[in-house]
């Protein structure tokens, strides 16, 4: 079978900069030193992903709708108009929303 890439690179590192790679590839989520240096020489960047941020802002979105939900289910059974204090907490957590989507969108921008 013939590789992909059939033409190898070779190079040498003292043992700092050893270490200092190897961090480096830590930090990227990688294990395999020739995506590495294939990433980082062709483009000169690796983005990494925080996963955890996305899970956090679902859970958060998930939480806010679950009350919003439980506010719209108590309309219901009491057949009521919206009353103030029901209006003014989806409103709160509305702005809850758009902060915590503000902090996630900052974090990973920067």
């Amino acid at each position: 079978m013939e590789r992909k890439r059939p033409i190898q690179k070779i190079f040498f590192v003292n043992e700092e900069e050893n270490d200092y790679i190897k961090n480096k590839m830590n930090d990227a989520k990688l294990n395999n030193f020739s995506v590495y240096a294939r990433l980082m020489l062709m483009n000169g960047v690796i983005n990494v992903i925080d996963f955890e941020l996305i899970k956090s802002l679902k859970t958060e979105v998930n939480r806010i709708g679950v009350n919003i939900n439980q506010i719209v289910k108590r309309i219901h059974e009491t057949e009521s108009e919206i009353r103030q204090d029901d209006l003014m907490e989806m409103i709160q957590l509305q702005k809850q929303l758009n902060q915590t989507i503000h902090e996630m969108i900052t974090h990973v921008t920067d």
